[in-house]
């Protein structure tokens, strides 16, 4: 399990300088007895001199509110540096020593930060003070995920997927061999890893069941992020490819052509990601449809350097722990219309589930031959124009619905083409019924 040589050997070069250095400690006595080489999470690349883990953990360096778009990235030294959107270093966490790899953040908002070389897991709170340490039993933890229920999922090298209640309390194995990253889909079952192999595999969580490979052919599976529409997003060591739904490779990103890509994680803008390579200690933002670069390099470590880079989270993150199938209905009245008269709009907002809809906005969009005279939702408010109109519905509980009752007057003979859209902050299981159109004869 390593990355192709000829993609790190640069990397590979300092890193044996540092590890050589090292050993000539070791030889001659004069490392302190406190001290260890902490092993790498990747494989091939040496460790580095580290606190012991029997050092007592360092606390928090400075208390920081975190805010939706800040980036979190995971470094050496039992790190955590957060910068904001923008890529400006804001405070930086710490807990022991070693790497830190793979982080989540639960339902209040409190950080979870996976010790890859302690065998433990350090959290944080919103406000970035240092709290006690979740649940035990470990074996070189690489990542976590947090499930709807509020159950966490825990990636280990040496002993699988464990799973924990909220209280930290082991519940149990799943798929008991090695494994790096994970994602939760929102069917709150299937289990997306990798084993910094060629494929990313599928597991069932609920009945502890192994399930066909997700997808195959790739270069070194690091972190990976499942999008709204079934396809994935995988740091593949020489590049970020996406997949599809079907798990073919329909995309690459890179800027560079830097390789080590090995962390990942979705901004809440629901249209970009950030990912990292640890050849550069560097983190980037891609627009996911485009692939253009929007921001980076963002330097992690705060100087030149390689090999302590192993993990991004961002706050406010995509994830599909929590889903809202949002769908949109859209009728109108009368069809047809005389020219002068009044079309009808009564459109339907409907959270089909299972978890409540957050921040549900709709967009409406009407042709030329009508204008809009007035607009009246039973929920929320709206802005209109005269060919469209947008309204903020707020949150929309699993079940409910929100009506919108928009009149227009029809100005010439033709055909009104009215387009309704409405999405939220949750993953959209079915995106095929966030959308509805109407047309209406005008003579």
């Amino acid at each position: 399990m390593s990355i192709n040589d000829t993609k790190k050997s640069s990397l590979l070069r300092r890193a044996t300088l540092v590890f050589a250095s090292l050993c000539l400690l070791v030889s001659t006595g004069a490392l302190a007895q406190n001290k260890t080489v902490q092993e790498s999470p990747v494989a091939g690349v040496p460790g580095f001199l580290t606190e012991s883990p029997l050092t007592p953990p360092m606390a928090s360096k400075m208390a920081y509110t975190y805010q939706v778009g800040d980036v979190f990235a995971a470094i050496n030294g039992g790190r955590v540096a957060v910068f904001n959107s923008a890529g400006v270093l804001q405070t930086t966490l710490q807990s022991g020593s070693g790497f830190t790899t793979g982080m989540a953040f639960d339902e209040n908002d409190a950080l979870y930060v996976t010790h890859f070389s302690q065998n433990r897991i350090a959290t944080y709170d919103k406000d970035g003070n240092a709290g006690a340490d979740f649940g035990s039993g470990y074996s070189t933890p690489e990542s976590i995920v947090f499930a709807a229920n509020g159950d966490a999922f825990v990636g280990n090298l040496g002993n699988g997927i464990r799973q924990y209640n909220a209280a930290g309390v082991f519940l149990g194995t799943s798929r008991a061999s090695r494994v790096d990253f994970i994602d939760l889909a929102a069917d709150q079952c299937t289990m997306y890893y990798g084993t910094e192999g060629n494929f990313v595999g599928r597991h069932d969580v609920c009945t502890n069941t192994a399930l066909s490979n997700f997808a195959g052919g790739l270069s070194t599976v690091f972190s990976l992020r499942l999008l709204p529409d079934g396809g994935m997003l995988v740091a593949n060591g020489i590049n970020v490819s996406r997949l599809d739904a079907t798990g073919a490779i329909v995309q690459t990103y890179n800027t560079g052509n830097i390789s080590g890509w090995f962390a990942l994680n979705l901004d809440p803008d629901g249209t970009s990601f950030w990912s990292g390579s640890f050849g550069n200690d560097s983190f980037y933002r891609f627009d996911i449809a485009t692939g253009n670069l929007l921001t980076g390099p963002i330097q992690a470590t705060g100087t030149a350097s390689s090999g302590n880079l192993y993990g991004l989270a961002v706050f406010g993150e995509i994830t599909q722990a929590a889903s809202a199938d949002l769908s949109v209905t859209k009728s109108d009245s009368p069809d047809p219309v005389v020219v002068g008269g009044t079309i009808t709009y009564t459109i339907v907002v409907t959270n089909n589930g299972p978890d409540d809809a957050t921040n549900v906005v709709v967009g409406d969009a009407m042709s030329a031959e009508a204008s809009f005279t007035g607009i009246a939702t039973t929920q929320g408010s709206c802005v209109l124009n005269a060919n469209d109109f947008s309204c903020d519905l707020g949150d929309i509980a699993n079940g409910g619905s929100v009506t919108i009752t928009a009149t227009a007057q029809a100005l010439a003979e033709g055909v009104v083409v009215n387009e309704v859209r409405t999405s939220g902050d949750e993953p959209d299981s079915d995106t095929g019924n966030n959308s509805a159109t109407e047309r209406t004869t005008v003579g």
